[in-house]
């Protein structure tokens, strides 16, 4: 599958973008109150708790895309 899109390399990312992305990542998870990582909106979907563990895993799922010579998603 191609894609027309264009992604900047890392080191083509200005600094400034990656520490707005992980302040931003910083103030959601802090905000989840104590306690409570067991809500959910609706019955369907995915707690608070599992939320911020998606959430605080991204970037190093991004760190493993931009390190390794092939990414698979967590397949092998």
């Amino acid at each position: 599958m191609t894609h027309d899109r264009k992604v900047l390399p890392a080191e083509g990312q200005p600094r400034s973008v990656l520490e707005a992305e992980l302040k931003t990542t910083r103030r959601f998870l802090q905000s989840v109150p104590d306690g409570q990582d067991d809500w959910r909106p609706h019955a369907k979907s995915r707690t608070l708790g599992e939320l911020a563990t998606h959430v605080a895993q991204l970037p190093g799922s991004g760190i493993l895309m931009l390190t390794q010579d092939e990414y698979t998603g967590g397949t092998r």
